[in-house]
């Protein structure tokens, strides 16, 4: 039986110079971070109005269903999906949606400060996503001082073979330009090919503002309904897994593969969960595409 109320976890064995900002993040991520407030189902009625009007969104939010599925499968590997794109575009308003499954979309705080040299593992049990908004301008403490997110963010996610955590994360400039390198260490998505709100002028549009405030007011029974589903279907779910990770271009990096493996399980359970009929993530597969042809 998979547990929804995991017991606060100790970090003790986190080095002594750790901040303490820093130790309770680590013990939040530790602990699959979750509050609950309203109805499943305003929150199923403000979710598939957005995934029926942007693909984009619909692909991101099918990432974090799916990692939140990693209770089951431990061992399946984590990643970053970036979001790229230019102020306004939604990236933050595009986290707090996805933060709104196991969370209240209001708490980012602790999505944009809150990374140092706690290293990946340290962070990495029991966990299934984190939502990081704005890395190139987040403050990183540090033995006591501040710097700027650095490339050593992305990198040293890559150097640790992408432990199993998926971030979603979002910055103006791409990870490219962040890290100095061709990034291997998940999927970036640039806004200005697949917007996360498609509107004529860009943006978000009018309905966003109303349905994104019906998400600050019912969130968190997502994850619940997803564990249900997990501890009722535990069959079904790892051989959906193993048959989507067989299906896997071997060109991709097993972070990427495991963005794309995590974005097919969140759309058949969102399927089932919000009633919808989408048989195809499109914005997966132009992404799988592109990124096959460039391997």
């Amino acid at each position: 039986m998979i547990s929804k109320n995991t017991p606060a976890i100790d970090t003790s064995d986190l080095p002594m110079d750790v901040p303490n900002n820093i130790r309770t993040f680590v013990s939040m991520v530790r602990e699959g971070y979750s509050t609950q407030q309203g109805s499943f189902k305003h929150w199923k009625k403000a979710i598939t109005e957005i995934v029926s009007n942007s693909p984009a969104m619909h692909f991101i939010l099918c990432v974090a269903v799916g990692a939140t599925m990693r209770p089951l499968i431990p061992t399946m590997p984590g990643g970053i999906l970036h979001l790229r794109g230019l102020s306004t575009t939604g990236k933050s308003i595009a986290l707090q949606t996805v933060l709104s499954l196991r969370a209240d979309p209001s708490d980012m705080t602790w999505c944009f400060d809150m990374m140092s040299t706690v290293k990946w593992y340290t962070v990495a049990a029991e966990n299934n996503y984190l939502c990081l908004d704005d890395v190139h301008m987040a403050i990183l403490p540090e033995n006591g001082a501040c710097k700027p997110m650095s490339p050593s963010f992305f990198n040293q996610f890559e150097e640790l073979n992408s432990p199993h955590v998926t971030i979603i994360s979002s910055s103006v400039p791409g990870i490219s330009t962040l890290n100095g390198h061709a990034f291997i260490g998940g999927v970036e998505i640039d806004s200005r090919e697949f917007p996360l709100w498609p509107t004529p002028h860009g943006g978000s549009p009018w309905w966003m503002d109303q349905w994104i405030q019906t998400l600050k007011l019912n969130y968190g029974q997502c994850r619940d309904k997803i564990l249900d589903s997990l501890s009722n279907q535990s069959e079904m779910w790892l051989d959906i897994y193993d048959r989507e990770m067989k299906k896997m271009p071997s060109k991709l990096s097993p972070a990427q593969q495991a963005i794309f493996v995590q974005a097919e399980m969140g759309r058949i359970w969102l399927n089932t969960a919000l009633e919808l009929g989408i048989e195809k993530n499109v914005v997966a597969d132009k992404l799988k595409s592109t990124l096959r042809s460039k391997s």
